[in-house]
């Protein structure tokens, strides 16, 4: 019972059963678990698109996927326009 002695637990407690409670009189909660399961497919998705991304052996896909992480640019050559007024 230490728990629901603290105050913030029991009003989150509190909001969460009456967020359920008006969901529920709405007939809200079918379409509410589908997108939660929705959202929750879609972050395994990227976490194993990801994982996967970082497991690779190719070594040039490797050091692509270090420069995404600490967003550094690839190389670039840098060529000098004339200028046309003249």
């Amino acid at each position: 019972m230490a728990i629901l002695r603290n105050p913030l637990f029991f009003t989150l407690l509190i909001l969460l059963g009456g967020a359920v409670y008006v969901m529920y009189l709405l007939n809200l909660l079918k379409p509410a678990m589908a997108v939660g399961q929705r959202m929750l497919d879609e972050a395994l998705d990227i976490a194993k698109q990801k994982l996967k991304e970082f497991v690779i052996d190719d070594p040039t896909q490797h050091g692509h996927n270090l420069n995404k992480i600490s967003n550094k640019k690839p190389p670039t050559e840098e060529i000098e326009l004339d200028d046309l007024n003249n």
